[in-house]
């Protein structure tokens, strides 16, 4: 192999390096803003103001990918916190200080955990 076929193999690599990891980035970019609109979604709920179905959406999340249950309780206007959604709220974040890093969103946006390394 001659130096330029060398060198023009090494730029290949790299350069399909750099785009595996430029796809990686978009993908933990897309997973934090959907972690972040849910994320939101239970803050307000916590203030007061929530809608139902982005609160059901936002719990379905939270639960599905950390196995932490958002507690409320049902009325007749729909689901409301109680006591217990704040602190629920502060285990879901301290799931994501813990594994945030590990979070990306497949080709549907679904957001989904990276195994440990």
């Amino acid at each position: 192999m001659t130096k330029r076929a060398a060198a023009l193999l090494v730029l290949l690599i790299v350069s399909a390096a750099c785009k595996r990891l430029s796809a990686e980035d978009a993908a933990n970019a897309r997973a934090r803003a959907i972690w972040a609109k849910h994320e939101a979604v239970v803050e307000q709920a916590l203030h007061g103001t929530f809608h139902e179905t982005e609160y059901s959406e936002a719990g379905r999340f939270f639960r599905e990918l950390t196995g932490i249950e958002l507690h409320g309780n049902g009325t007749p206007f729909g689901w409301m916190p109680v006591r217990e959604t704040a602190a629920d709220f502060e285990r879901i974040r301290a799931w994501y200080r813990a594994n945030g890093d590990r979070l990306y969103a497949d080709e549907h946006d679904q957001v989904r955990l990276r195994p440990a390394r």
